[in-house]
């Protein structure tokens, strides 16, 4: 048993066809088709979604209205995103992924951040004979906060490090109350130092 999304319907297609060789896309018809195309609750397509929700930001922030025809350069990389939408429905993904459902998992936490965006992937990890088996469980991204007037993020690197850590532990929690099976440890990775020193620090930061 797998997990994918529903293929895109036919007048979906022709429909984006028309717009994209017109050169037409305004905020509104982005938001469409990332509605239509983009919807991901288990964030496993996190890798093509993000794109699609950083160009919603971009053109927020920007002030475009929403019936107004976006620019020569917001046409392609509007075009571009959407188009890679289209394919997201040939990524299989098993629902069943554990071993033996009465003994318990380790849960292992990959967090992440950049300055466009911060995200969480949540691994069940599960041995038995001697056999170790590593399956993404569900994944959750998230965009950095701008400022209204720039496209520079509000926080600091460490502190989108940090909400990717916070993000990754909620997310791990959800899926601990959800999963139906014992968890015997709850692992957090991440690639900054800083970070993780804050987690571990007994002390009330500022």
């Amino acid at each position: 048993d797998e997990y994918h999304l529903s293929p895109p319907s036919q007048a979906t297609r022709e429909l984006f066809e028309r717009i994209a060789s017109a050169r037409t896309f305004t905020k509104r018809l982005v938001c469409v088709f990332v509605a239509k195309l983009g919807w991901d609750h288990m964030g496993v397509h996190a890798p093509a979604t993000v794109a699609s929700r950083l160009l919603i930001q971009k053109l927020w922030i920007e002030g475009y209205p929403w019936d107004v025809t976006l620019d020569s350069a917001l046409q392609d990389e509007a075009i571009e995103t959407i188009q890679g939408l289209f394919d997201l429905h040939t990524v299989r993904w098993p629902r069943i992924f554990l071993q033996d459902p009465t003994q318990s998992v380790r849960l292992v936490v990959c967090a992440d951040a950049s300055e466009l965006s911060t995200c969480a992937a949540v691994y069940i990890w599960q041995v038995k004979n001697g056999s170790i088996t590593s399956h993404l469980a569900m994944a959750k991204s998230k965009n950095a906060k701008k400022a209204k007037d720039a496209l520079k993020p509000l926080r600091t690197m460490p502190e989108l490090e940090l909400n990717s850590f916070v993000l990754g532990v909620r997310l791990a929690l959800f899926v601990k109350e959800n999963l139906g099976v014992p968890v015997q440890a709850l692992h957090l990775c991440g690639d900054s130092q800083i970070a993780l020193w804050q987690c571990i620090n007994q002390r009330k930061l500022n």
